[in-house]
């Protein structure tokens, strides 16, 4: 069983990552958001600072991330054991397609973009783990398609059944199913998030063996996925993906 403190501890840790944006994230925000009193809030982001995981700016503007923080992902990124085999096939669809490329990666029921390629005039620019959206985004519909019915039963349980924003073809458990069934039939899934002027199409990577646990794709503009370019995204998303996974159970049974 988790220590309470220590739970509460890293929860602010993901709030203040969440809602900087390098801007100072005030401690009333912060109580508030724990469903804690200010004073107790306060002590525990005195510890918190202690250990460098945090950096309060001044009394007034609040707290930043520190430099342990950063120092936790420095040196090995998040399933490096994955980035390795998918990495250079990632960056040569990026380049392919001319638009951006990322992973993402499921874990206790959270989903995260563990890399992402950017692809822009002055180069490739990439980026580390991200927090994702299970529900809205391409890869965690994969990922949710190819989960164990089980496992995925618990997942709605916990979370709820997707909204009309974050899945609006899925918002019964019948139409839900309707569409997990279409996606494990294509392959691949194509997604349009509401109120997001981007498209997504993403396919499933095998890195267990028998299990879906991380899904890569490629995501640009809508107005960009459109006629022969759609087509010829997802025809190299998916070849992209076939050559991982051969690379992935090749390096299972070495």
């Amino acid at each position: 069983m988790i220590i309470k403190s220590i739970e509460k501890a890293m929860k602010m840790l993901d709030y203040v990552s969440e809602n900087s944006g390098g801007t100072p994230v005030k401690l009333q925000n912060i109580a508030q958001a724990m469903d804690m009193p200010p004073s107790t809030c306060a002590r525990t982001l005195a510890t918190l600072c202690a250990c460098d995981y945090l950096e309060k700016v001044s009394r007034t503007q609040g707290y930043i991330l520190g430099p342990k923080a950063y120092l936790l992902s420095a040196h090995r990124p998040y399933r490096m054991d994955m980035l390795r085999v998918a990495i250079p096939y990632l960056l040569e669809l990026c380049n392919k397609v001319h638009e951006n490329v990322s992973l993402s990666t499921y874990h206790r029921g959270n989903l995260y973009v563990a890399y992402s390629a950017f692809y822009e005039d002055e180069g490739i620019r990439r980026k580390g783990t991200l927090r994702g959206q299970l529900y809205s985004s391409a890869g965690g519909r994969v990922i949710l398609a190819y989960m164990d019915p089980m496992e995925r039963k618990q997942v709605f349980e916990t979370r709820g059944m997707p909204t009309p924003e974050e899945w609006p073809a899925a918002i019964t458990p019948r139409s839900l199913e309707k569409e997990l069934s279409k996606i494990c039939q294509d392959g691949y899934c194509i997604a349009c998030p509401v109120n997001v002027n981007m498209a997504a199409v993403s396919c499933p990577l095998w890195s267990g063996g028998s299990r879906v646990r991380e899904a890569m794709g490629v995501y640009m503009p809508v107005e960009h996925f459109q006629g022969e370019k759609r087509e010829k995204t997802v025809y190299e998303t998916q070849l992209a993906a076939y050559i991982i996974n051969k690379q992935l159970a090749r390096a299972l049974h070495e």
